[in-house]
């Protein structure tokens, strides 16, 4: 039987080589030529600034541990949340990733968590702590690592079996450098703001960031499905000019 028919290298760069069911065999990750790549690089921008708003807690805690007179268990209470809500979204983002498509799964997912790390700003006394942080804005904000699921399904749609291994592991390696990313800018951001500010204010505010960063997320996700679908649509359009009529496969 003859093999299926890919798109070649002659082709214009704006349209790369293709498997039978229109996904990329080409995976060039500091490339932004193509629209598949662009999908790629939207989608992992989506779940690294996941993982920001995810991590931006933590390195703040100290900070908001001695403003409230927080005990260890409280601090421990939190990040039991966070746990437990990036598990109950992991279950439930491969069935939604399917019925919806892995964009509009991600972008539904990042609209209903995006307003909770902003609720930190609101903590104010121990008891705050328990039931805002812990139980709302920690199970929730890990409610969007459920997000990853997401990804890695959503780049088995746009690159074919030869390289969506490769694609999967740079999406997750890169997005993953969210959690490092908040380590470092949590500290700095309330540094500049306490130069105004007083420490108290200053750690609050700092929400701002990462809550406005996943906002951002949603415009990300639209663009990506929107790639996405111009990469398949060329991808159809190159092998509805292949098409020889009368020609039969495997002969």
């Amino acid at each position: 039987m003859e093999e299926p028919t890919s798109t070649t290298s002659s082709l214009p760069p704006a349209v790369a080589a293709t498997d039978k069911e229109g996904k990329s065999a080409e995976f060039h990750p500091f490339s932004i030529s193509t629209p598949q790549i662009r999908a790629f690089h939207l989608a992992w921008l989506s779940l690294f600034s996941n993982f920001v708003s995810t991590f931006s807690i933590p390195p703040l805690i100290p900070l908001i541990r001695a403003d409230l007179a927080l005990s260890p268990s409280d601090v421990s209470a939190a990040a039991t949340a966070s746990f437990a809500g990036s598990i109950l979204s992991r279950f439930a983002m491969g069935p939604l990733s399917h019925l919806l498509g892995p964009a509009t799964a991600s972008a539904a997912l990042s609209f209903l968590t995006a307003p909770a790390v902003l609720f930190a700003a609101f903590v104010s006394s121990p008891a705050s702590f328990l039931v805002v942080l812990s139980l709302v804005v920690r199970l929730l904000v890990g409610l969007s690592l459920g997000n990853f699921v997401a990804n890695q399904y959503w780049m088995t749609s746009i690159f074919s079996p030869s390289v969506v291994g490769l694609a999967n592991g740079v999406s997750a390696g890169w997005a993953n450098t969210g959690g490092a990313a908040a380590q470092f800018l949590m500290p700095q951001i309330h540094s500049l703001l306490s130069m105004k500010l007083s420490s108290s204010a200053a750690w609050r505010l700092s929400f701002l960031v990462p809550g406005g960063e996943r906002l951002s997320t949603l415009q990300m996700n639209g663009m990506a499905k929107e790639m996405d679908g111009m990469a398949k649509e060329k991808a159809a359009s190159v092998a509805s000019k292949r098409f020889v009529p009368g020609r039969r496969i495997g002969k």
